[in-house]
């Protein structure tokens, strides 16, 4: 994700303080599957400034290509990334090798 910060002082430096928390909704894996879907990423944001007593957002519709990452594997079969990937190194699901990419 981008962030862009406005800084109305004469400061050239600004402070941002983080906590990290558990991904119970396995966002991570969702962004890491669709890194290039700008539709998903504006979703997150909009999800994550959400006002309480404000409809929910809703989750974009996912098309899946026919040859897919292990991320975009994860997120359908609603595994672990690390799960499909033992998976296909024992053979339990196919994967080929196209252009250098190991795609499920």
């Amino acid at each position: 994700m981008i962030y862009e910060f406005y800084n109305p002082t004469n400061a050239d430096t600004i402070t941002i303080r983080a906590t990290l928390d558990d991904d119970y909704e396995g966002i991570i894996t969702k962004i890491r599957a669709h890194a290039d879907d700008l539709e998903y990423r504006q979703f997150f944001l909009k999800k994550a400034l959400k006002k309480s007593g404000v409809s929910p957002v809703k989750e974009p519709r996912v098309e899946y290509p026919d040859l897919m990452t292990a991320e975009q594997v994860a997120e359908y079969l609603q595994i672990s990334p690390k799960t499909v990937r033992n998976k296909t190194s024992s053979g339990e699901i196919k994967s080929h090798l196209v252009a250098g990419v190991r795609t499920v």
